[in-house]
C-alpha cells in the first residue's frame, strides 16, 4: 500500500490552480495497472479550502472514470481516505 507520507507533492502554477499559491499542491502517482493518479489541494479541488485532498484518475492523458464513484474524481479526502483510494485504484 501507499504510505501518504510517500508522495511527493510540488507546488502547482497553471490555470487550475487557485490564484493563492501557498496550497496548491499536487502529487503524480504511477500505478503498476497502468493507470496513475494526481492528488491534489488547492482553493479548486474538493475539500481543498478545508485541508483535504481530491483525487484524479487517469489513463494515459485521458482521464478515467472510476464506476464506483459515477466520475473521475473524488474528493474531500483525508490522509488515510487518499491511501485507500490508491489501493482501490491500484486494483482497477
Amino acid at each position: 500500500m501507499i504510505k501518504f507520507s510517500q508522495l511527493q507533492f510540488k507546488n502547482e502554477v497553471g490555470d487550475w490552480v487557485s490564484p493563492r499559491g501557498e496550497t496548491d499542491i499536487q502529487a503524480w502517482v504511477p500505478l503498476p495497472n497502468g493507470l496513475s493518479v494526481s492528488v491534489v489541494k488547492n482553493g479548486l479541488s474538493h475539500g481543498g479550502d478545508k485541508g483535504l485532498y481530491e483525487v484524479g484518475v487517469y489513463n494515459g492523458e485521458d482521464m478515467y472514470r472510476v464506476d464506483d464513484w459515477g466520475d473521475q474524481v473524488k474528493g474531500w479526502l483525508d490522509e488515510e481516505e487518499v491511501e485507500l483510494t490508491l489501493d482501490y485504484i491500484s486494483r482497477l
